[in-house]
């Protein structure tokens, strides 16, 4: 016969009849590789998901996802900047001006547009639900959405002549256009675009020479993106200073950090730091028995020649054979289960859900599955080198660490507590592997069960309803976004018990440039605040609305608020709904001179600073304001040269709730989609989702912990069973009836459950009491209260466990003996 002698062949055979002889190995080794990596799958999975649902939502609600564009160029500087190399491709969209029809209301911009054929098609996929007709092609051609042919009362019919008002810079352009296509939008737009013809630029002299061109580019790799586009205008010819500057705009998807880069990278950090510590408890204890178990084997390769760097490379061959038949399973089920679990999760999100077909999730699961398991097999391939071949061979796996007086009765339940001591490193192990699960599941549901109803509702909800525009709950709210008539008028025609108006007069105030806060217009109210002009934030409230605010100094008089002298003023509140203190301008009895576009306007006298109300005035963007004030209504139409209705809030009968939620949801849809409410409906079904978002991931990786702990107990179970075979066989040849052996195994099972259960108890009541209290107290959302069932619901399921696997292993062993 002939012998080959080649070493990595021998190991590569060696390690393969290894595990064909050796099955329960693979069998528990297997089952741990798989749930690690369904662990790491999963994880990967919700992450990329969550990335890519990000970057989705934000490509749509912008219509495009090219790296950016050159702004308000000429023809000439067009032809100068697409030559550049860096540019992999482009495409071109005009900028003509906005439709002034008179019938147009307020709610929404009509703007001309024309778009290259590659842009509107991405913009159709994008932004479009339906199209009719074709994209306009002759000069006297136009496009248009529904939502405008519905405010001109025009008929949504190809073929129709409409007469459209065009204003561009200080041209108006009066002209018959015939309607070729009509489209719909997936959600209401405030900026509602109309398209033309590139023939319709050729023919029209206003657009003559005019810096009306965009550039859509994209570059090879969307980073460091404000660079790219500067050394594309340098190179092209241009200088980066404020007389020779091209303007250019980086699209948000590409300039705003996504969930990877956020703050959300720690807890994915720690995540997967559990699940390789989880993973490796598991994977290494399978392979630390069957080193236990085949020591002998380990010290007959020794005694034939096999060196250390030999014998740890067959360890390991074993793990990465067993790696390669486990990683499919767990990529599929790993997969599987994070498509479940992550529309669970988006729920208390507004992103609408993706599932990502990423290959870098089963790169990143495969990397991390392979790095574990190759940590979990260093300590058991440095155990099987430690030792002689001598030693090895006449190892019997029990460390003789004191002696027993045998002439005393030895008990069953001794000798089932000896039995389980012969290795105590093993047992601790498992006794944590066992107790991980109660732990994690305890401090899972007491989490969640803390989750405050009134904490939670009182921070989001202050009526029951409250209406307003699309852009008002966008936090892009101006002059033009104001509450419809309408829609008031119908809210007043259903049953609610009270109501009022918050009035604003606010357009543009300020906005940021390269220098910093620039005022654009001066109609804004502002007022001298120690001795420096500022805005302020001034509103007008109904006296339903009033008399919501909690005062922190002064006195609220509804009758004072209307006699024109008085102001007050709201000052922000903390997640504990205690006032920021730090936010205080003024002190009560205080005088402020209000001004608006630098005219003097009148005096008044602070009466009382009140706490601010959720959704009261909740406005944000690049506003810059000193303070936030407030006035009665009444006094506010005096004083505000355009008063605008900026939301609608009121209450309603509890019976009524469901069914009114229910009118206005059709109303928004079939009268006015520029509209928008919110309901106390809506913040209760977050509160649940919000709940289950941490519920049922956390019950999860506590069933998958639980699993990795059950499948370490019955391993060591078999393992140990079988290793005492002889001995076993041995007991029965001595006297020990069925019954005893059985009692006795039993009991070891018990004694693992039992020891087990205090562990788990002792410790989670500690980290409950202490760290889980403390991180409650700190959280507004959350009441700390200690919860029991969930720690005593394991232990009937363990000692199941431990009962009835002692007793199929038995049978299975003693019937083989």
């Amino acid at each position: 016969m002939r012998i080959d002698k080649n070493p990595k062949r021998v190991l590569r055979k060696l390690t393969q009849r290894y595990l064909k002889n050796n099955r329960l190995l693979n069998l528990f080794a297997i089952s741990g590789i798989v749930l690690t990596c369904i662990l790491f799958t999963c994880v990967f999975n919700v992450v990329l998901s969550v990335n890519d649902s990000i970057k989705s939502q934000m490509i749509d609600e912008i219509g495009c996802s090219d790296s950016g564009s050159f702004d308000y160029l000429t023809l000439n500087q067009v032809e100068k900047l697409k030559q550049n190399k860096k540019i992999q491709s482009s495409h071109l969209i005009y900028s003509l001006g906005v439709i002034e029809n008179k019938k147009l209301n307020k709610n929404f911009t009509a703007t001309t547009y024309y778009f290259s054929p590659e842009h509107f098609k991405e913009y159709k996929n994008l932004k479009m639900s339906s199209m009719e007709g074709k994209y306009p092609e002759n000069s006297n051609e136009v496009m248009l959405s529904t939502t405008v042919l519905k405010q001109l009362s025009i008929e949504p019919i190809i073929g129709t002549e409409i007469d459209l008002k065009i204003a561009f810079q200080e041209h108006v352009l009066d002209k018959k256009f015939i309607l070729s296509g009509v489209y719909e939008y997936n959600k209401f737009e405030d900026i509602q675009l109309m398209f033309v013809s590139d023939d319709f630029i050729n023919t029209t002299n206003i657009y003559e020479n005019k810096a009306i061109y965009f550039l859509f580019v994209n570059l090879k790799h969307n980073i460091n993106l404000a660079e790219k586009f500067i050394d594309i205008m340098i190179e092209s010819g241009y200088n980066n200073n404020e007389n020779d500057r091209i303007e250019y705009t980086i699209n948000p998807v590409y300039s705003k950090h996504m969930f990877l880069e956020n703050g959300t990278f720690v807890v994915v950090f720690l995540f997967i730091l559990f699940i390789v510590l989880s993973g490796y408890l598991l994977i290494f204890n399978v392979f630390n028995i069957s080193i236990l178990n085949h020591i002998k084997f380990y010290g007959q390769l020794k005694s034939i020649g096999f060196t250390s760097k030999q014998i740890k490379a067959f360890i390991i061959k074993q793990g990465l054979y067993l790696t390669g038949i486990a990683l499919p399973i767990g990529f599929f089920f790993g997969y599987l289960i994070g498509n479940i679990l992550l529309p669970i999760l988006m729920k208390i999100t507004e992103i609408d859900v993706q599932i990502s077909m990423n290959i870098y999730i089963f790169i990143f699961a495969g990397v991390f599955t392979v790095i574990t398991v190759y940590l979990s097999l260093l300590t058991p391939a440095k155990r099987a080198n430690k030792m002689s071949s001598t030693e090895a061979i006449n190892m019997n796996g029990v460390k003789k660490r004191r002696r027993f007086d045998i002439s005393k009765k030895l008990h069953i339940h001794n000798l089932a507590l000896l039995n389980l001591l012969r290795n105590p490193k093993q047992f601790l192990i498992i006794i944590i592997s066992l107790s991980l699960m109660p732990i994690i599941l305890n401090l899972m549901i007491t989490f969640v069960c803390g989750f405050d109803y009134d904490s939670y509702m009182s921070r989001f909800v202050s009526s029951d309803f409250i209406a307003a525009h699309v852009n008002y709950f966008k936090s892009e709210y101006d002059g033009n976004s104001v509450v419809d008539e309408e829609f008031i008028k119908y809210i007043d025609t259903i049953d609610i018990k009270e109501a009022g108006t918050i009035y604003c007069d606010k357009s543009y105030g300020r906005i940021v440039d390269s220098n910093g806060f620039e005022r654009v217009k001066e109609d804004i109210f502002h007022t001298q605040y120690r001795n420096i002009d500022y805005d302020i934030d001034l509103y007008g409230y109904d006296d339903f609305l009033l008399s919501k605010f909690e005062v922190i100094h002064g006195e609220l008089n509804k009758d004072v608020l209307k006699s024109g002298t008085s102001i007050i003023e709201i000052i922000e509140v903390d997640d504990y709904n205690k006032p920021d203190l730090s936010t205080m301008r003024f002190k009560v009895g205080d005088h402020i001179d209000v001004y608006y576009d630098n005219h003097f306007v009148k005096t008044y006298t602070v009466v009382a600073q009140v706490k601010k109300i959720s959704n009261f005035a909740e406005l944000n963007g690049t506003l810059e304001f000193i303070a936030r004030l407030a006035l009665s209504s009444e006094e506010y139409l005096k004083i505000a040269p355009t008063p605008h209705k900026m939301s609608y809030i009121f209450n309603v009968p509890d019976s009524k709730l469901r069914e009114i939620h229910s009118k206005l949801m059709e109303y928004v849809k079939n009268e006015n989609e520029s509209m928008r409410f919110k309901s106390k409906l809506e913040f209760e079904k977050q509160y649940e989702e919000a709940k289950n978002a941490f519920l049922i991931p956390g019950v999860f990786c506590a069933i998958l912990v639980g699993l990795i702990g059950i499948i370490n107990y019955i391993n060591v179970f078999i393992t140990s069973i079988l290793s005492r075979k002889d001995e076993l066989i041995i007991l029965d040849k001595i006297g020990m009836i069925g019954s005893q052996r059985k009692t006795m195994l039993i009991l070891e099972g018990v004694f693992y459950t039992l020891v087990s259960s205090i562990t788990f108890v002792i410790v989670s009541s500690i980290v409950n009491l202490s760290a889980l209290k403390y991180v409650m107290d700190q959280l507004w959302l959350t009441k700390y209260q200690f919860n029991y069932f969930s720690l005593f619901l394991c232990i009937p399921i363990y000692l199941i466990i431990s009962i009835v696997t002692p007793l199929i292993i038995d049978k299975v062993v003693m019937k083989k003996g």
